[in-house]
């Protein structure tokens, strides 16, 4: 099964795109395999996931603001394997 995705990667930039996997929680795992992370998992022609070309661009107090929440999350112990 296809699914298409948004995520980051680790210099804080967006991509987008489409993975095949069996399941949509194997894509996410796909993903943070290739050390991005989604924001956005959908299967491919699902209409949210259509949508993932038109999104406008994060700007970077918006990425920063992600990070920092990333780092404090991490440093009170809570994973974000899932």
């Amino acid at each position: 099964m296809d699914f298409q995705y948004r995520a980051v990667n680790a210099q804080g930039h967006s991509v987008s795109g489409q993975i095949s996997a069996a399941s949509e929680r194997e894509a996410v795992r796909l993903l943070r395999q290739k050390e991005l992370t989604p924001l956005e998992v959908a299967p491919a022609g699902h209409k949210p996931a259509a949508r993932l070309a038109r999104t406008k661009r994060s700007s970077n107090q918006e990425k920063t603001l992600v990070i920092r929440e990333r780092a404090t999350l991490l440093q009170a112990g809570v994973s974000l394997a899932e």
